[in-house]
């Protein structure tokens, strides 16, 4: 009887390590054609499931300062500008990301720091337009 009792909780034992494998197996069969992976592990001998899961997340590139020149990391706090560079007006920072993008793409890169601003923009583009407009009636006449 001893020996009967042995052998049945060997056998049920076996059963249930073969169909762990199986199921194991069959799930990292179905898992590996949808892109993810199963994870298993040995404890005490036996072996058991573990995650399931996707691939940890990999932090992207960090993200520099707009500011040309600038080598210092951006930060959120910041409006995505540096510490040194926190108080740049946001039209000038929108200008600096333009001109980036633009020689990024290879286009032709506007000069930054020689754009006018306010008033006297508007009065130098004023004046030069009544200059041209004036040399163009002095040449026709």
């Amino acid at each position: 009887m001893e020996t009967r009792k042995l052998i049945e909780d060997f056998v049920s034992n076996l059963i249930d390590h073969i169909r762990a494998e199986v199921k194991a197996e069959m799930l990292e069969v179905l898992l590996k054609g949808s892109g993810r992976s199963i994870h298993t592990h040995v404890t005490k001998g036996t072996r058991s499931i573990g995650e399931i899961g996707k691939k940890p997340r990999r932090k992207g590139p960090i993200q520099l300062c707009p500011v040309p020149g600038c080598k210092h990391a951006a930060a959120p706090v910041y409006g995505m500008l540096c510490a040194d560079h926190k108080g740049t007006p946001k039209a000038l920072v929108k200008k600096y990301r333009e001109a980036r993008r633009a020689a990024k793409e290879g286009g032709k890169v506007i000069p930054i720091h020689s754009a006018k601003k306010g008033k006297a923009a508007k009065l130098a583009k004023a004046k030069k337009t009544v200059a041209t407009k004036k040399s163009t009636k002095a040449q026709a006449a």
